[in-house]
């Protein structure tokens, strides 16, 4: 009997029509489809996880350090508007540079 994993890869290949992995004894490599597929997977989960973690924040409100840097000019209008984004997100704390 084949590995779970062997199994699974199978029956992916088979469903995409395509060999996702070219075997050569113990040596895997990738196939141009299995390539696509594989940076098309990632692209996917970081997307998953990108709206995960913004589901979270719109639960739990955002937190965190925001690190500002700007020139002397803007030093007036600076306080009012952080202010302003302190009401909206309080739990940000501010870093000035």
């Amino acid at each position: 009997a084949q590995p779970p994993l062997s199994q699974q890869l199978k029956q992916l290949e088979e469903t995409l029509g395509v060999t996702l992995l070219e075997r050569n004894g113990k040596k895997l490599e990738l196939t141009e489809s299995g390539k696509i597929l594989y940076h098309k997977a990632k692209q996917l989960l970081q997307q998953l996880d990108d709206a995960i973690l913004e589901v979270r924040e719109t639960n739990e409100g955002i937190k965190g350090i925001l690190s500002i840097g700007c020139v002397k000019s803007c030093f007036f209008y600076l306080p009012e508007t952080i202010k302003k984004f302190n009401k909206n997100f309080p739990d940000v704390k501010f870093h000035l540079r």
